[in-house]
């Protein structure tokens, strides 16, 4: 997965044409499977905040909705991202998934037409996939690999 993640930040910062909109991509997952996905996702649903969601937000990716954790006042946010990014749930338009398991239909609504998830997230990858392509992602096996230029 080295690259993954930069590549598809890259890729949803440019410019793209509506005939460069329909263009797809192939790539195998961590769990050696093939995903077909949109070469410049417009609505990226990440399903861990530290290790997707805050990354992907540095790298200006349009993350639509993330996993998310209680905070100290138990209200629900991504760990560290106002603080790295300046980005948190609502009103800044990123909707909260729950923690583990992610809540599946607060997700279907988002609407994403791309997930991202961990190898260790509960959320079956058989019903992710009917809301949209999904990318697994070992983050356990260490992710400087995945960031590498």
């Amino acid at each position: 997965m080295r690259n993954t993640l930069l590549a598809l930040a890259l890729a949803t910062a440019t410019t793209v044409s509506p005939a460069q909109a329909q263009d797809m991509r192939t790539i195998t997952d961590d769990m050696g499977r093939e995903v077909t996905y949109p070469a410049a996702p417009e609505r990226i649903a990440t399903l861990h905040d530290i290790e997707l969601t805050v990354p992907l937000l540095e790298l200006g990716a349009p993350v639509v909705a993330s996993h998310g954790r209680p905070g100290p006042d138990g209200a629900p946010m991504i760990r560290s991202g106002l603080l790295l990014t300046g980005h948190g749930f609502s009103p800044d338009g990123i909707v909260d998934l729950g923690q583990n398991p992610i809540d599946i239909e607060v997700l279907a609504e988002a609407a994403p037409d791309l997930i991202l998830t961990t190898t260790w997230q509960q959320a079956e990858v058989a019903q992710l996939e009917e809301i949209a392509p999904t990318i697994v992602i070992d983050t356990q096996s260490g992710l400087r690999g995945d960031f590498e230029l």
